[in-house]
């Protein structure tokens, strides 16, 4: 399953597929880790190897996975582990917000890095903050 939040990232769609299978590879809930060589993504998800370079960058900018090398020996690379970081808490407190300023939410926040779903869970905390705080006014 695939965290709803991850609609509402504006990524490029080849990154959300390429995001649904390495998150469907790696298990479901608490982060996991997909060991499926690019040119196998590129082959499942109907992509090239280059288009699948481009997208690992695009979902490592946003957040949602980090990439490792592993070592076969001797100093050689054998291949990239890619860890689909938990992004469940950011997907509950997004649903906390109402429906009209979710949409003003990711407008405001565009900073992509790789903090930016720890920087948007502390973003959207806030946000659901100052709803209460209008609430009670």
């Amino acid at each position: 399953m695939v965290p709803n939040f991850v609609d509402d990232m504006k990524l490029s769609p080849y990154a959300v597929r390429l995001y649904m299978h390495m998150r469907r590879r790696a298990g479901e809930g608490e982060a996991g880790e997909c060991f499926e060589t690019s040119k196998h993504l590129a082959e499942y998800c109907l992509m090239s190897v280059g288009q699948v370079s481009k997208c690992k960058k695009e979902l490592v900018a946003s957040g949602l996975i980090t990439i490792s090398r592993v070592k076969k020996g001797h100093g050689e690379f054998a291949s990239d582990v890619t860890t689909i970081k938990d992004i469940w808490k950011v997907n509950e407190l997004w649903f906390k917000v109402p429906k009209e300023r979710r949409k003003d939410a990711v407008l405001e926040h565009k900073e992509y890095s790789r903090d930016a779903v720890n920087g948007f869970i502390e973003y959207v905390r806030e946000l659901i903050n100052n709803i209460a705080k209008e609430a009670k006014e």
